[in-house]
């Protein structure tokens, strides 16, 4: 090749690369856990997309133990930091998980956190071992579940059929809450709050449609109840 047209064909990609990186046109590839991309950012997606018309989202819901890397995803939303040290990783927040069961059985529920060992109860498995805290005091229930699940949406239509209790995410439940279907048991207790981070490769330059989607992210989360920010 020649050394001018090599120039050029260097050119062209180095503007290519700006645009890439510097306009809000363009694609846009996102990861993020599946119990908070299904449901709980429901609303975020419409208003994003509604707000960012030139942005083309490609939506990858994924187990967060999964490595990022060869996924190619512009950014990541993760429950818990990752040790792989090739990645920028931002705490954004945390979210808080409770118990919760079916408003008929609270006549049955039991009366001292200590019984919780005995009673019916359903887990998700990221919640299967118990570790309660309430100001200073701690519980930790390694107990027999009587059903289990690797999906939070199941677990949580078998409290609401009445199965048992189980601890979940506050994103996963504030709505069930809210309208009755489910009810806080034991509210001075809660699980350990799960560290909510934003990561992308350190190689990669952060496009503007990855900035602006971390900021409508951030504002996003600030407003909801369910969410507990840095900020």
């Amino acid at each position: 090749m020649a050394p001018a047209s090599f120039i050029h064909e260097l050119d062209l990609r180095l503007v290519n690369l700006d645009k890439s990186l510097n306009s809000l046109d363009g694609e846009l590839r996102v990861m993020a856990p599946t119990n908070i991309g299904n449901g709980p950012l429901d609303q975020f997606w419409q208003s994003f997309v509604a707000n960012n018309p030139s942005i083309s989202l490609s939506i990858l819901l994924a187990d967060p133990r999964d490595n990022v890397i060869p996924q190619q995803v512009d950014i990541v939303i993760c429950s818990g930091p990752q040790q792989n040290s090739s990645l920028i990783q931002q705490r954004i927040g945390s979210i808080t998980p409770i118990l919760v069961a079916a408003p008929n059985e609270t006549n049955i529920l039991p009366l001292e956190i200590g019984d919780l060992e005995r009673y019916p109860s359903i887990a998700a498995q990221l919640f299967s071992d118990w570790i309660l805290l309430s100001d200073n005091e701690t519980q930790s229930l390694r107990k027999k579940h009587h059903h289990i699940s690797n999906d939070m949406n199941v677990t949580l239509n078998l409290v609401k059929a009445g199965a048992g209790i189980a601890l979940l995410p506050m994103s996963m439940v504030h709505r069930e809450l809210a309208n009755g279907e489910v009810v806080r048991v034991f509210p001075a207790w809660a699980g350990v709050p799960r560290e909510i981070f934003l990561l992308w490769p350190y190689q990669r330059t952060l496009s503007i449609r990855a900035k602006h989607f971390r900021d409508e992210l951030s504002n996003y989360l600030r407003e909801q109840q369910w969410f507990n920010s840095t900020t």
